[in-house]
């Protein structure tokens, strides 16, 4: 892959909501996660891509089980979701603070089902197909710290504009505010991407709830090589809640008295193909480690990146 074609930013707040359908879990009960962990695999995020417009999609499949507070066994729950989120990328001709700078909006949307759900859902059943809360990422600013190594700093914010129900049993979107800021750094040079890219989200409250989710820290990881025009290589990544949900003196997360810390670690693989000028990635990862809620199991993805230039 060339460099245009492999520099590539995202934050992709879609919400999947693998997780959002297990009461047990560290988080408002039947609200999801903003940023869907792993959906900035494969791409360079420490450095923006040259001056100019870009369209990209990764469209995700997720086949997943809860696990049971407390433990790192899975419980009954089981998840499956299919998301992409079509997201218009703006790398713009201007430096701020000796960084290049990029903006971007996503529109995420998400097909979830779920099995085995508790009383008083008749059928154990539930299925929802809806738009996801859009994000807003005005500021990415990449520095080249030297040949071939890049550093970004990030902020922006998810909307509560998505599919959104008081009381439902799982919701697409979030009725909150969510601010993300993040950072990456990539090592881009003799074919690499060697990527650590790590994003920190805070979430407002729920006023329809009284309820504020914790905050969470997320990894995506990759290192990767080019053969002329294929890449390959291994990748993965990990999440974390590190503040305990606040709902009226109900706790959650870290230092609460029932719930533990959800979390999960999933490696995978990376295959890509550069087909000039669209570029496309498929990856997949599976979870080795899951606890408190995290979720256990296997998510498939595919991008497409499309220069307009």
């Amino acid at each position: 892959m060339t460099f245009r074609k492999n520099v590539m930013k995202t934050i992709l707040l879609s919400s999947v909501a693998l997780l959002a359908a297990s009461a047990a879990q560290a988080r408002e009960p039947g609200v999801g996660n903003v940023y869907a962990p792993g959906t900035s695999i494969g791409l360079p995020t420490g450095a923006n891509p040259p001056p100019g417009w870009y369209f990209e999609d990764t469209t995700s499949y997720s086949a997943v089980q809860a696990t049971s507070p407390g433990t790192s066994n899975a419980d009954s729950t089981k998840i499956s979701a299919i998301a992409t989120a079509p997201r218009l990328i703006w790398s713009t001709p201007y430096t701020i603070l000796g960084a290049t700078e990029m903006a971007f909006v996503v529109a995420p949307m998400v097909h979830l089902d779920v099995s085995n759900l508790p009383a008083p859902n008749p059928s154990g059943m539930f299925s929802r197909a809806a738009f996801a809360n859009p994000a807003i990422v005005p500021i990415n600013l990449t520095w080249m710290l030297a040949p071939g190594l890049f550093a970004t700093a990030a902020v922006g914010a998810a909307l509560p504009i998505g599919q959104y129900q008081k009381g439902a049993t799982v919701n697409i979107g979030d009725n909150f505010w969510t601010v993300q800021p993040e950072a990456s750094v990539s090592y881009l040079a003799n074919g690499y991407n060697l990527t650590v890219h790590a994003l920190y989200d805070i979430n407002t409250k729920n006023n329809d709830t009284s309820y504020t989710s914790g905050n969470q820290v997320f990894l995506d990881l990759t290192a990767v090589k080019n053969f002329g025009k294929w890449t390959a290589g291994v990748v993965g990544f990990y999440d974390k809640q590190v503040t305990a949900d606040t709902n009226g003196g109900t706790f959650y997360g870290p230092g609460g008295h029932t719930f533990g810390e959800p979390g999960q670690f999933a490696p995978g693989l990376l295959l890509g193909y550069n087909f000039g000028p669209i570029a496309l990635t498929a990856y997949c990862t599976h979870t080795v480690v899951a606890q408190d809620g995290g979720a256990s199991g296997t998510n498939a993805y595919l991008r497409v990146f499309v220069p307009f230039m």
